[in-house]
């Protein structure tokens, strides 16, 4: 007979030792432990099981114990009686901590009831009597929130898992009883020290606590806090929470771009609109996670769609460089039907241009200035416009329908500056148009260049 085995047979004899000191030989056995040993578990008396390992035994505890509250642990590890090794067929030995576990509950009738395990991250947080019970109780819960608020959508935050197992007894609680735990606010204090150029608040935003709260805990009036000053914060805690949420779809214009394309035969004043342009829509889901209170608390996008594209606004313009000049001031049409010099036995200062169908349409500036006069005048004109040009240049346009430009702006070359009207002294819709030369008015046929006509 070896040596080692004499030993071991010592330690077979002598060795009965209470589960909570059996890790002590631990080394011992697994230096002289061979195949025709094993650990054999005694629990109230009784051998339930044998173990090839050490380990079998220490997650099998692990198993029971994490689904117990501290009542029911001190319960079962007063209980566990002896582990001792025995010679025994390795083909015996258990290898599974599940089956222990199992063995072990069947060995503890009476000290464990079967319910439901309630859990949290894999942490148990509370045991009720059946899942479905439990779940009633959830419900109930929920649906009276949504009384209150018809429009949201209640749930519970956390992830909830429901475990059939075996509880203390008196760990076992009743729906009214788990209500009450899971959902009553309990207040917790901390000492907060308050940061250079915090306030109230400032300090109530960052902790979703009332401003009129920190003021009561502190004595404090108003909002004002010192650096470095020590704070009481009081929060409201629950163990489970509820998430208030609305879906809703909101819907959005695209705007659309304007793109522009080149007509090398206009010249560079000249432009128009090909396409008007239009703008798109999309449509896009949001989920809005509440408070009890009703603040929100974050906005998640869960879908987007659109719904139509967006039409690009086209305009042409021209390219080619122009040659100076005034421009003609009514791209509707070139017909004079008054032009300047006597008439009426007085000398008409201007021409008028005039079409059927002209009222209300384009006026453009004759020539690249400031505006000098926008305004409904005295003197016959009605509602005209004076643009100042270089060289002692200016322009006037009168009788129009409306103005589209102020006193001061300025003005380029064929830019619309009002409509074709017939305000102030005048028998119907036409333009009074002047060219005025260091303030006196001269022909304006003289200035203009009929190739600059739009």
């Amino acid at each position: 007979m070896s040596q080692n085995t004499q030993k071991l047979k010592k330690i077979i004899k002598n060795s009965i030792l209470p589960v909570l000191s059996f890790t002590l030989f631990l080394g011992t056995v697994s230096y002289l432990n061979n195949q025709n040993y094993g650990l054999a578990l005694e629990y109230n008396g009784k051998q339930i099981a044998t173990l090839s390992h050490e380990d079998v035994f220490e997650k099998a505890h692990h198993m029971v114990v994490d689904q117990l509250t501290q009542s029911g642990k001190s319960k079962v590890e007063s209980k566990y009686s002896q582990i001792k090794i025995v010679p025994v067929k390795s083909s015996e030995c258990c290898e599974s901590p599940s089956e222990i576990k199992n063995k072990i509950i069947e060995n503890s009738q009476d000290i464990f009831v079967e319910a439901c395990g309630i859990y949290v991250d894999d942490k148990l947080i509370g045991v009720g009597e059946t899942e479905e019970a439990i779940k009633k109780m959830f419900d109930e819960v929920t649906e009276e929130q949504k009384k209150l608020n018809p429009d949201k959508t209640i749930n519970i935050t956390e992830n909830i898992e429901f475990k059939k197992g075996y509880f203390a007894p008196e760990d076992v609680k009743s729906n009214l009883q788990l209500k009450n735990y899971f959902f009553k606010e309990t207040e917790k204090e901390f000492k907060y020290i308050a940061a250079e150029n915090e306030t109230i608040a400032s300090i109530a935003e960052k902790f979703d606590v009332p401003e009129e709260t920190i003021r009561e805990k502190n004595n404090i009036e108003g909002d004002t806090v010192s650096q470095d000053n020590v704070l009481v914060i009081a929060l409201k805690e629950s163990i489970l929470h509820l998430k208030f949420s609305r879906i809703f779809d909101e819907e959005k214009e695209i705007p659309f771009e304007t793109k522009e394309i080149s007509n090398d035969s206009k010249y560079k004043s000249w432009s128009k609109v090909i396409n008007e342009g239009e703008n798109g829509k999309e449509t896009f889901t949001y989920e809005v996670e509440y408070d009890i209170n009703g603040r929100e608390l974050r906005k998640t996008e869960l879908s987007h769609a659109i719904i139509s594209e967006p039409v690009n606004k086209v305009i042409e313009k021209g390219t080619k460089e122009e040659p100076e000049g005034f421009m003609w001031p009514v791209p509707y049409t070139r017909h004079i039907t008054s032009p300047f010099g006597p008439r009426w036995g007085t000398i008409h200062k201007g021409i008028d241009i005039a079409d059927a169908g002209v009222f209300g349409t384009d006026i453009v500036a004759s020539e690249d200035g400031v505006v000098e006069k926008a305004s409904y005048g005295s003197k016959g004109y009605g509602n005209h416009i004076i643009i100042k040009h270089d060289g002692g240049y200016s322009t006037l346009y009168g009788h129009c329908k409306e103005l589209c430009v102020s006193v001061g702006d300025k003005v380029k070359k064929g830019q619309v500056i009002a409509k074709v009207g017939s305000t102030g002294d005048s028998t119907g819709p036409h333009l009074h148009f002047e060219i005025r030369v260091n303030g006196k008015q001269e022909d304006p046929m003289k200035y203009l260049n009929l190739e600059l006509y739009l």
